[in-house]
């Protein structure tokens, strides 16, 4: 199939030819070699996003279990000396949250807890998920006592 063109226009039966200038001619290549081309490239993106995202969401760090009972204890602590009546309290294995910080959840009498911990294990933030929450010791409403 030959056909004699006016000179070289690439923008004319895009997505059927692909055109190379030789002597004024186009020279098709056949659709399904291209659309199988197309495909291997779109699958092989795709499988490259899934295992990126698949490695970036893992977040189920394990901790040894002197540094879990280490967490656990500053948490313990923490929240004991720092809050009053404290009548209950649990604290659970700490994770990996988001932003790669070590977090530890818990509850005391009944009431939700997130506690973030620094590279030493002290407490740096504390996120209260309840409003029935015990309220500060007031010894320790402007500065963080001991624990």
């Amino acid at each position: 199939m030959e056909l004699i063109t006016a000179p070289y226009r690439s923008h004319s039966l895009v997505g059927y030819y692909s055109y190379r200038k030789a002597k004024h001619r186009i020279i098709p290549i056949h659709q399904p070699e291209v659309l199988y081309m197309k495909t291997i490239e779109i699958l092989t993106i795709i499988i490259l996003i899934i295992v990126a995202g698949c490695s970036v969401n893992s977040s189920t760090e394990e901790y040894n279990a002197e540094t879990v009972k280490e967490a656990q204890a500053n948490v313990t602590s923490y929240i004991e000396n720092n809050y009053a009546n404290i009548e209950t309290l649990k604290v659970n294995e700490p994770y990996k949250a988001e932003m790669g910080i070590m977090t530890v959840d818990g509850k005391t009498n009944g009431e939700a807890f997130s506690v973030s911990l620094d590279t030493n294990l002290m407490v740096a933030g504390v996120a209260i998920l309840s409003e029935q929450f015990p309220e500060k010791k007031e010894e320790c409403l402007e500065r963080i006592c001991d624990y």
